[in-house]
């Protein structure tokens, strides 16, 4: 290894600095992350309201055609 003075230095604040730049990374990942999973709750509790929103309207009309139904037969039967 070469014995020039600070080439030691050198290298270690050079190491030094990318390790302060890969944490730097790192915490900029996991923010990513974890906005990327709060954008994802807030999409997925969108979609659940959504969801049981649809289906609180099929239920609706599924009641309604049973009663139009039930008057048709009823009107029906009268006919017969």
């Amino acid at each position: 290894m070469t014995d020039v003075p600070g080439f030691e230095h050198h290298r270690l604040n050079s190491f030094e600095d990318k390790l302060q730049r890969v944490q730097a990374d790192l915490t900029d990942l996991r923010r990513s992350h974890q906005d990327l999973r709060t954008e994802l709750r807030h999409r997925s509790n969108a979609l659940d309201a959504r969801f049981d929103n649809l289906d609180l309207r099929l239920e609706t009309m599924i009641e309604e055609m049973r009663r139009f139904f039930s008057r048709y037969e009823h009107i029906d039967a009268e006919r017969s």
